[in-house]
């Protein structure tokens, strides 16, 4: 199976944007279609065919929903590289006509304007001296007028008719706008008694002209908020030679120059200089990080302080921003429950409003004496006006977008809209200890030897304990400087410790449940600590212990997390005594300690099994050791993700640090998504049944058209807006 991506244009709304994609997917060698309608993009995962086909294919099953759409290999409105000459150069005529073409719908809303402005003028004069002249001239101007105004609506709705689209809001709107100039032709012309209602007509798609395009506006300013937040990527980059190259072309061993204040491009290793980095873009860490000449250093960081020369180490595609990017993107694509309802929802909700609104018009003109023909094909014509779902179906991803965005910005990497809406309801925290709530940055503080020298235990101990990669157990081989001894055959025991031979012995370092299982007759240490316990050929040795301090930040997330009514629990395999220590610091609510890691597996199951049916429950690790945790949480998030690709494959949330209180900020951030899509879905829902109720009804007359306007594109807007709360989004 092959994806590709590919970029479209000239899709009317957001609404035919599910059109389009539901008809690319009906084609059975696209094996997953995606349209990212904020993005302008089309992912689709296909078999047996070839680009071209896959181009050719996605651009004619669309266009018989959308014929004005183009689809390509490039963005339309962007500028592309040298390796794409030939589809760039159509692609920039294409943009310049598009842009042309959009100058002269500009040019013609305003003639057309000024011939409605005229029109009205003439249609005031005529009421205190009427004259055939001046109705003549009434009905040429205000015609005039609306077929300048409504010339790109009535080309894109037959088309779309001649394509077998009808129910478009193109369609719609012309429908309900012709209308009333149909009706205004039949008043002046005697065929029917009523107001004349050319100034409505003409009003009507004046107003949405002017609403499609704030509407746009606020959209494209959104996206651009959106994509400096999440876009990482540097497109220039220098080389040590002085040549300034596009960053992809740049090859691992290249050396490059990163001027201060300018971002780094690519990963790599500083050959000279020491200097300082704001690596906030990565991790969301406010203080500025000192790297040392032979360190790595990321793609994003800011140089701070000194030019300094790196030796790239990754390609382009492979560095840190490309892989965030790339995982950003991913996230974009995931749809929500909410994204999946809203998308069924608008698929049928046009077809039925449609048929409502004919059901309205015969039912008032043929059953009900009050509404006249005139009366009924007004109250019809507000329901079309107002049947658009754009507005949920554009702020719905918009929202979910900005809230992935916007954790971005704090160095917090959500990998879709669908875990938003699970931390929002989040109320179980389970951490694992070390590393999480501890810096796991474990010391020696007391050695206890037994019949032997302190060193020499410390060298026997560290000898076999080379061969885990446990935080203890590089805390006890660092602190030993001497030359090992060999060790044969180590077993590394699950939950215990280390087995191994030493001149044929058996040597033992690890818990006392290591010491139990192999019957050595030892001391046990009652401390809020971590104690190594060593025996050699049976005899104990004596023991070691080792203390970890807590994460500054601990305390401060746990306090925000009662207030937000979470539940805390610690589930760890250290000792009870170090587990309800750190559990009484910080004020956890439940401590579940000498957890092997079935157990501890087993464990989170008893809690989400005892949970209530609509609370959800996070699993918080390093990534790394806790990945069957991280994979059974209804959320996984691990901390300190920061170069593991282990924990940004495993978790659904990733913090690119060890600020465990951000944990905090990303469930505010979910909570405000939440907050904001809930307000635009019944604000949006809300004002379409009040504005369909008064067409209903027939309060308003031919003015409620305008309100049927206000709740397809002012409504639209106005939610558009509202999201934009959450890309704004600040710490309290």
């Amino acid at each position: 199976m092959e994806k590709i991506v590919l970029y479209f244009d000239d899709i009317d709304c957001a609404a035919c944007s599910k059109k389009v994609e539901n008809k690319l997917q009906s084609i059975d060698k696209f094996d997953e279609v995606v349209l990212d309608y904020l993005n302008k993009e089309i992912h689709i995962s296909y078999h047996d065919l070839n680009k071209e086909e896959v181009i050719e294919l996605a651009n004619n099953y669309a266009k018989k929903v959308e014929p004005d759409v183009n689809i390509g290999l490039v963005p339309f409105e962007e500028d592309d590289h040298e390796e794409h000459h030939h589809e760039h150069d159509h692609h920039d005529h294409s943009d310049r006509h598009h842009k042309h073409h959009h100058f002269e719908f500009s040019f013609i809303y305003i003639i057309g304007a000024v011939f409605g402005l005229a029109a009205f003028i003439i249609q005031l004069i005529n009421k205190n001296n009427p004259s055939d002249v001046l109705k003549i001239l009434l009905v040429s101007f205000y015609t005039i007028s609306y077929f300048m105004l409504a010339y790109e609506i009535i080309y894109k709705s037959f088309k779309g008719i001649i394509k077998g689209n009808i129910f478009n809001e193109n369609f719609l709107m012309f429908i309900a706008s012709f209308g009333a100039m149909v009706l205004s032709y039949l008043v002046i012309f005697k065929v029917f008694d009523g107001d004349l209602e050319f100034l409505e007509g003409v009003l009507v798609i004046f107003l949405y002209n002017i609403g499609e395009a704030f509407q746009d506006l606020a959209l494209n300013n959104s996206r651009e908020e959106i994509a400096e937040l999440t876009n990482l990527k540097i497109e220039k980059t220098t080389l040590k030679d002085g040549r300034v190259v596009d960053t992809k072309e740049v090859k691992v061993g290249d050396e490059i120059i990163v001027k201060v204040g300018e971002r780094v491009p690519l990963d790599g290793i500083i050959l000279d200089n020491d200097s300082s980095f704001d690596t906030k873009v990565l991790t969301g860490e406010s203080l500025p990080r000192d790297l040392l000449k032979g360190e790595e250093v990321l793609a994003g960081f800011i140089n701070l302080s000194k030019v300094i020369t790196v030796r790239v180490i990754r390609k382009d595609e492979e560095s840190a921003t490309s892989k965030i990017n790339k995982m950003i993107k991913e996230a974009t694509l995931k749809k929500s429950k909410t994204e999946n309802f809203i998308t069924k929802f608008a698929a049928i909700y046009t077809p039925i409003v449609i048929f409502l609104a004919l059901a309205v018009f015969l039912i008032e003109w043929l059953a009900i004496d009050k509404f006249s023909i005139v009366d009924a094909l007004n109250n019809s014509f507000v329901f079309l006006v107002s049947s658009c779902p754009c507005a949920l179906v554009i702020s719905i991803p918009l929202a979910f977008y900005g809230g992935i965005g916007r954790a971005s910005s704090f160095g917090i990497l959500i990998k879709g809209g669908n875990y938003l809406e699970v931390l929002a309801k989040t109320k179980h925290i389970c951490f694992d200890k070390t590393g999480t709530l501890t810096n796991g940055d474990f010391k020696i503080k007391e050695i206890n030897a037994e019949n032997i020298d302190e060193n020499e235990l410390l060298k026997l101990m560290a000898s076999i304990e080379i061969n885990s990669n446990h935080p203890i157990a590089k805390a006890i081989t660092d602190f030993v400087k001497d030359e090992l001894y060999p060790i044969d055959n180590v077993e590394e025991l699950a939950g215990h410790g280390l087995l191994g031979k030493y001149q044929d012995k058996i040597l033992l370092c690890g818990n006392e449940k290591l010491m139990i299982d192999n019957h050595i007759d030892y001391e046990k240490e009652e401390c809020p600590g971590s104690v190594v316990y060593c025996s050699y050929d049976g005899k104990y040795l004596g023991n070691i212990l080792i203390v970890d301090s807590l994460k500054d930040n601990a305390k401060t997330l746990i306090v925000g997390l009662k207030n937000k009514g979470v539940k805390t629990y610690i589930l760890t395999g250290d000792k009870k005594e170090i587990g309800k220590d750190v559990g009484d610091k910080l004020g956890i609510d439940e401590v579940y300690a000498e957890l092997l890691p079935d157990d501890k597996l087993k464990k989170l199951e008893e809690i989400i099994n005892k949970k209530e049916s609509k609370e959800m429950v996070a699993y918080i690790g390093d990534g790394i050791n806790d990945t069957p945790s991280l994979a059974l949480a209804d959320v996984g998030i691990a901390i300190g993700g920061f170069g593991h690709d282990e924990a940004i494959e495993t978790s659904d949330v990733v913090l690119m640090n060890d600020e465990v209180d951000k944990i905090n900020d990303v469930i505010d951030v979910a909570k405000l998504t939440m907050k904001v899509l809930k307000e635009n879905i019944i604000f949006a829902l809300g004002v379409k049944i009040i504005v369909m109720i008064i067409g209903l009804l027939g309060l308003l007359g031919s003015y409620g058209m305008f309100l049927g306007v206000f709740a397809d594109v002012g409504v639209c807007l106005l939610c558009i807006l509202n999201t934009i709360r959450i890309i704004k989004w600040r710490k309290k």
